[in-house]
C-alpha cells in the first residue's frame, strides 16, 4: 500500500533544493549589492551560483562575495561560491 507520510517527506526539505537557493541568492544579492537579477540569470549547481549578466553586474557580486554568502549562510543556505 503507498503511504502518503513518506512520499511527502522528500517535500519537507527544500532549503537546498535549487529553486530555493537561487532565490535567496537573488533576494540577497539585491538586499547586499543593491543589483536586481533575475531567475534566468543564474544557475545554482552543487552548491555554486553561476551568473550570467553583464559583466559589471558579476564584478559587483564577486566584490561583495564574502558578505553575500554570509548572509546566505545565516540564513541556512548552503551556497559555496559565486561565478
Amino acid at each position: 500500500m503507498f503511504n502518503i507520510s513518506n512520499f511527502l517527506a522528500k517535500f519537507s526539505n527544500l532549503r537546498n533544493n535549487a529553486f530555493v537557493v537561487r532565490d535567496a541568492f537573488i533576494q540577497v544579492a539585491q538586499d547586499v549589492a543593491g543589483i536586481t537579477l533575475l531567475g534566468t540569470q543564474v544557475e545554482v549547481k552543487a552548491g555554486v551560483a553561476r551568473v550570467q549578466a553583464h559583466s559589471m553586474i558579476k564584478n559587483v557580486l564577486h566584490i561583495k562575495k564574502e558578505a553575500i554568502l554570509e548572509v546566505l549562510r545565516q540564513k541556512g543556505v548552503a551556497l559555496k561560491d559565486i561565478k
